[in-house]
């Protein structure tokens, strides 16, 4: 698969929406590479581990790793947050840890970083503050040797079954003091994404604007998301939204039909609990995970979401 942008991992990475244990197992091999020893995750899959995602030695020193991979950049404060829950956990283990690693998809600037390890100086003496932050995992996983950790946790390789994503549209204009900018090429996937829409001006002083491509289809059978038209990206009066957008990737037979069972799972969540519904309809909430598992388990379904109550993923059991 060709690549679009030359800092595809940057994005991918921080646009994680693989959900906490593939975030844990891909953290455990950026730890292996970096010759850390004894590399032992708590519960990847979910369960109690009190904020201890990953044991780990190097150097004869006991390690604790904590694994924050939100999707999109956070605000520093809910970063600085994370970090300060996780480190406190850090001091609980016994025997002693000798250093904590904080491992995030986050862009820290150094200033930041400065901060989350004064952090740990101030709390304790005793335990240093390591971090991976966005730049040092893409560089990590940038290397060669780490090329088919990339293909299997970012959909990043080279093999020619995958599918592109939708080309940018192209921009033209004919006159004077014109401006013609072209659309962004949408992620690759599993299947190809939509094309973007095509901008024509003409006229003096006129403007023309590419719409971004479409991502490819995702992993669990999910259709690429499509790309906001240029219309949305610069603010235009909503009316006026549509007009460029790039198509989305088509969802697999299987996917769409379990995306119609848990549509219908929503909906008996809405008469069940009625007084949820003016939030869940303003978008304001969303139904609960645990209630869409719980149901997909009575159903005797295969599939079960994963992630928190802003961003899901639908994951086929083995």
């Amino acid at each position: 698969m060709t690549r679009d942008r030359w800092d595809e991992t940057w994005h991918r990475l921080r646009e994680w929406t693989n959900a906490q244990a593939p975030s844990e197992r891909l953290a455990v091999q950026i730890l292996l590479f970096e010759g850390y020893e004894d590399v032992d995750p708590s519960h990847p899959l979910g369960g109690q581990d009190g904020g201890q995602d990953i044991l780990c030695t190097k150097d004869g020193l006991r390690w604790l790793a904590a694994v924050y991979f939100p999707r999109g950049q956070q605000n520093f404060r809910e970063i600085k947050k994370k970090f300060q829950s996780d480190f406190q956990k850090a001091e609980a283990p016994q025997p002693p840890i000798d250093r904590f690693l904080f491992i995030t998809n986050q862009e820290l600037r150094r200033a930041q970083r400065d901060e989350l390890r004064k952090l740990g100086e101030k709390a304790t003496k005793e335990i240093d503050v390591h971090l991976y932050h966005l730049e040092r995992i893409t560089g990590i996983l940038d290397f060669p040797a780490m090329q088919a950790v990339r293909k299997q946790f970012l959909g990043i390789g080279d093999d020619p079954n995958d599918g592109g994503g939708g080309r940018g549209g192209d921009a033209h204009v004919i006159g004077a003091h014109s401006t013609a900018m072209g659309g962004h090429g949408g992620r690759g996937g599993l299947g190809p994404g939509g094309d973007g829409g095509h901008g024509r001006a003409t006229g003096d002083g006129s403007v023309s604007i590419g719409g971004n491509g479409g991502d490819g289809a995702q992993s669990g059978g999910m259709g690429g998301r499509g790309a906001r038209g240029p219309t949305e990206r610069l603010g235009f009066p909503t009316d006026m939204w549509g007009p460029g957008r790039g198509g989305r990737g088509a969802c697999t037979p299987e996917f769409i039909r379990v995306r119609g069972v848990l549509s219908g799972i929503c909906q008996k969540y809405l008469k069940r609990f009625p007084d949820d519904e003016p939030y869940i309809n303003a978008g304001l909430e969303q139904v609960p995970t645990d209630w869409l598992n719980q149901r997909l388990v009575e159903l005797g379904e295969k599939w079960r979401v994963d992630g928190d109550e802003t961003f899901r993923t639908l994951r086929e059991l083995d």
